[in-house]
């Protein structure tokens, strides 16, 4: 006997002595037609019959004679199989009654999920984690975006699993999704980015990496990224399209996958948003924006302000409106990530009214550059006006706000 059926039989030994630990507590039903109930331990299945220990024998029943077969509840011994199976389509199957028993299992629905996508079979893998609310599952619907050529659908997903919740298996496919996304969104300093967080685990992504990306290894993906980043510094076009045989199976059209990150770009941009303001200013400010283009957006806001204050020994009651166009530029983020820096410049016009015994309405023309930094849909505001009254020069007032934006 050579080494090589030595080590087959040690294997096969130990995963009998694992299985047989699985089932040491487990206390199954099989529940006859005739009402005869069998309490003991569920070792093997087939089509045809079923296989049990009880009182340290093993029997055998027909599933023909089978009225209901109970298992354990507290053990999941088909997801327990389904880990230590080395075969796919065992896998599946045992997966597959896992879920039949239990029917909320995030592991058992997550890691069958991945294996209907690894055999491109997206539709099946689809109706298992649909809608699912659980960090596995995010996961798992990001490589499934990502795979299919929606990147930013990915981000998206993949940002809602928190890493803490995840186990370090869990957390290198997550990087090796998040990688893949930014490289197809082009932010390819950011995919080795993604990949360098994980530190001591990088060496170990590359089998992750290979799995989901149909066999590449992941040293010829971050050669790539620098390359294009370096392509990308000196002013020449970085393609992306480079990057497509790491999501695409072999005869795939690139073309459509093309078409799709486009597609995806396009939902996923901020396209309109609501904000509402308190300070820089005014009592509270609206603001209308469209985003038309990447980073570059456009918009309206109005602004409202009532204070009062001692004039010539009298108190007087000042009311200020404003409204204004600006322009703005999104300097650092995008919509799925957790912080944001914004310029923006606005240029409109102020009316100040001040009550009697005054009665006056005055107005000026108004420059405000401003920054914006946010942490989601949170943000603050530091801004200068600069006023330009009819007569006599500019005057400068520096100004601190916080505001809150809605998406649309």
């Amino acid at each position: 006997m050579n080494m090589y059926s030595r080590l087959k039989i040690v294997r096969a030994i130990l995963a009998l002595i694992i299985c047989a630990a699985c089932f040491v507590d487990a206390a199954d039903r099989i529940i006859l037609d005739d009402g005869t109930v069998i309490v003991g331990k569920v070792i093997s299945q087939t089509k045809e019959s079923v296989t049990y220990q009880k009182d340290g024998t093993t029997a055998v029943v027909e599933k023909a004679r089978i009225k209901k077969l109970e298992l354990d509840v507290e053990v999941d011994k088909y997801y327990l199989a389904a880990v230590d199976e080395s075969s796919a389509d065992k896998k599946i199957m045992y997966l597959l009654r896992s879920i039949e028993q239990f029917p909320d299992s995030e592991r058992s629905r997550a890691m069958l999920a991945r294996l209907y996508l690894l055999r491109n079979e997206t539709v099946q893998a689809d109706a298992l984690i649909k809608g699912r609310r659980g960090d596995l599952y995010s996961v798992e619907r990001g490589i499934a975006a990502v795979r299919a050529g929606r990147p930013r659908t990915a981000l998206r997903d993949l940002s809602e699993a928190d890493e803490r919740r995840l186990d370090e298996r869990q957390v290198i496919d997550r990087a090796v999704g998040m990688s893949l996304a930014l490289a197809l969104t082009g932010d390819f300093s950011g995919a080795r980015a993604a990949l360098d967080r994980l530190g001591d685990k990088k060496t170990e992504a590359g089998r992750s990496f290979r799995e989901l990306a149909y066999d590449q290894p992941i040293g010829s993906f971050v050669r790539a990224l620098t390359a294009l980043d370096e392509a990308r510094k000196k002013g020449l076009p970085a393609a992306t399209n480079e990057l497509y045989r790491y999501i695409l199976p072999a005869g795939a059209d690139a073309a459509e996958i093309a078409q799709r990150i486009a597609l995806d770009e396009r939902e996923h941009q901020r396209r309109f948003g609501v904000s509402l303001e308190a300070g820089g200013g005014n009592l509270v400010t609206v603001l209308l924006d469209w985003n038309f283009s990447g980073p570059f957006s456009v918009g309206m806001s109005a602004g409202f302000d009532h204070w009062q204050e001692n004039i010539s020994n009298v108190t007087v009651r000042q009311t200020l409106m404003n409204c204004s166009v600006f322009a703005a530029y999104r300097v650092i983020g995008s919509p799925h990530e957790m912080y944001s820096i914004d310029v923006r410049l606005h240029a409109g016009y102020s009316f100040l009214y001040l009550a009697p015994p005054f009665d006056t309405l005055s107005h000026a023309l108004e420059l405000t550059p401003s920054a914006v930094a946010g942490v989601y849909n949170v943000y603050a505001v530091v801004s200068c006006l600069v006023f330009f009254p009819v007569s006599g020069g500019p005057a400068l007032l520096p100004q601190l706000g916080i505001g809150y934006r809605f998406d649309f």
